[in-house]
């Protein structure tokens, strides 16, 4: 087995692009985000969230 680029996803892992607000998949999603603990719930990803 050849090794795999360095900026390939680990195996078993799937990158799907779109709207995270509005999954097209079937079954059950997972978002997983990452963010600081600073500032308040109101800026970009999560107020996407919030207005859905």
């Amino acid at each position: 087995m050849s090794p795999s680029p360095p900026d390939a996803p680990p195996p078993g892992l799937r990158f799907v692009r779109g709207d995270a607000t509005s999954p097209q998949a079937a079954g059950p999603k997972v978002i997983a985000h990452v963010c600081n603990d600073r500032g308040g719930w109101g800026k970009g990803f999560v107020l996407a969230l919030s207005k859905r």
